[in-house]
């Protein structure tokens, strides 16, 4: 089997437990906005988009770092493995004791009645996430892909589970009565509202801790700081790398809450424009969650390939194929805007945001290509240039949405995370050929993008009043983009077969 069909099954078990996993979560966007006002729905969007940058800095950017010093030496790898663990479990409960002492005064900036609560629950969130992070990277270092996808599975099962429990038969029971009633007065408080969605993530949550419990079981609490201090030094430079780049994808959110002018839409308001603007970058989760699997994959996958003599043109076939792929993703879900915008976000209000959806979906595209091109500073132990990029990103998205968000609003937060996604893999392509040259096919990634967008722009002008003739053209487009892609590797411009 070829290296490019191995990482492909790889990348197609961590997918179903990631991209099935977020397409069940995904089902419950239409839940929440339909059972919440758009001003709660943006509560959760705004306390999310700070979890994203909490999840960084509990685990201090060590799951990486496990990945490189194992691979350096596989023998070492369960001393490796006991002082991540140790280290990464250490960080989240200094960070969660903190979260939960200053929670009061955190709240009080935030603005938001049930702020206190909500960042409590998160802070224990954020606790077991890390604790189980390392046990979750040793299950990729070692393949399990298979144990590794069950136990997301369950978790997301119990996650939505709970939603229903808590936001639909609780609801109802409460209101009508019934045998149920009894118990749901037990477990059910009308007032939490939107804490019930952290109380389920929470339980759900908890259940990491039974099902990886053979590998908790192992593990010893080891700290030594001549075998920390290499691992610290490698991972800073990736923590800040990290921030940053939540930084270009969340701080728009955030942002939003505090530079729009409550008056800038006609009918929403600030807090209004934040759900609707979270809620139609849902849109672009399959985009997000098929990189997400890819990453889970590639990352062993590129350590472990470092030393073969054709890993740098193996690393090129591998960007043509994630390119190919992710550009159908974005005319496939662009095209189809019309009917999924609908489906998925059901009130009217939400569907004022469909416009920004291929744009971020073509952001998130370049954050996975900006994903492959930086392997070439984490296998040359020069993480330092990843960090200035990634800072730089972070400074550009923090001065165009403060400049865009007053004029456009969300629309601008949408452009300013395209163009710099865009910039920042500009930058890695361009260092990267300097100090560790990878030969990708920069004419075939060039064209089958332009290809892509060019086909999204022309059937966009179509005006075709009969649903179904309107989806049969734009599925059209979809063939149309194949068939592209095949004429190009038949002109012998790119993309191998798997079996190469």
């Amino acid at each position: 089997m070829s290296f490019l069909k191995k990482l492909a099954g790889e990348t197609a078990l961590y997918g179903i437990s990631s991209i099935l996993g977020r397409v069940l979560n995904f089902l419950l966007v239409p839940l929440y906005v339909r059972t919440l006002p758009s001003e709660e729905y943006g509560e959760v969007t705004y306390f999310y988009a700070f979890a994203a940058f909490f999840n960084v800095l509990y685990t201090f950017g060590l799951e990486t770092t496990y990945f490189r010093f194992a691979n350096k030496d596989l023998k070492q790898e369960p001393r490796i493995f006991h002082q991540t663990f140790t280290s990464v479990a250490f960080i989240g409960l200094l960070f969660s004791v903190s979260l939960i002492w200053a929670a009061h005064p955190l709240a009080e900036w935030t603005d938001y009645s049930q702020a206190v609560s909500i960042i409590r629950w998160l802070a224990i969130i954020f606790l077991v996430d890390a604790i189980v992070a390392i046990p979750f990277a040793r299950l990729r270092l070692q393949g399990k892909a298979k144990a590794f996808a069950a136990i997301r599975l369950i978790n997301v099962a119990v996650n939505i589970g709970l939603n229903l429990f808590f936001l639909v038969l609780c609801p109802y029971v409460d209101e009508n009565g019934g045998v149920l009633q009894p118990l749901v007065s037990l477990v059910y408080r009308p007032d939490y509202g939107v804490e019930y969605i952290f109380i389920s993530n929470l339980i759900a949550n908890l259940l990491y801790l039974p099902l990886l419990g053979r590998t908790l079981m192992q593990v010893r609490i080891h700290w030594n700081w001549q075998d920390i201090k290499p691992q610290l030094v490698y991972a800073y430079p990736l923590v800040i790398m990290m921030l940053a780049g939540v930084t270009n994808e969340m701080l728009s959110r955030i942002m939003l809450n505090h530079y729009l002018p409550e008056d800038f839409y006609d009918t929403l308001t600030r807090k209004q424009a934040v759900g609707v603007f979270g809620a139609c970058y849902k849109l672009s989760v399959f985009m997000n969650l098929g990189i997400q699997a890819f990453r889970y994959a590639a990352e062993p996958f590129f350590f472990s390939r470092q030393q073969s003599a054709d890993s740098k043109q193996e690393f090129g076939m591998i960007m043509d194929w994630f390119m190919v792929v992710g550009v159908l993703v974005f005319v496939g879900i662009s095209l189809h805007l019309e009917w999924l915008g609908p489906l998925v976000l059901g009130k009217a209000e939400y569907l004022e945001g469909l416009n920004v959806v291929p744009v971020l979906l073509l952001a998130s595209l370049f954050l996975g290509i900006y994903f492959n091109l930086s392997i070439w500073f984490k296998l040359s132990d020069k993480n330092q240039f990843g960090t200035a990029i990634s800072l730089g990103g972070a400074l550009l998205t923090v001065v165009l949405n403060a400049y865009l968000i007053p004029l456009k609003g969300f629309e601008g937060s949408a452009w300013v995370t395209l163009v710099v996604y865009v910039l920042m893999s500009l930058a890695c392509y361009g260092f990267g050929q300097r100090y560790y040259p990878i030969p990708y096919n920069m004419l075939f990634l060039g064209l089958v993008l332009l290809l892509g967008v060019g086909i999204v722009l022309v059937f966009q002008q179509f005006a075709i009043s009969n649903w179904f003739l309107r989806t049969a053209v734009n599925s059209l487009g979809i063939l149309l983009f194949l068939l592209g892609v095949w004429i190009l590797r038949k002109l012998k411009l790119g993309l191998r077969a798997l079996s190469a």
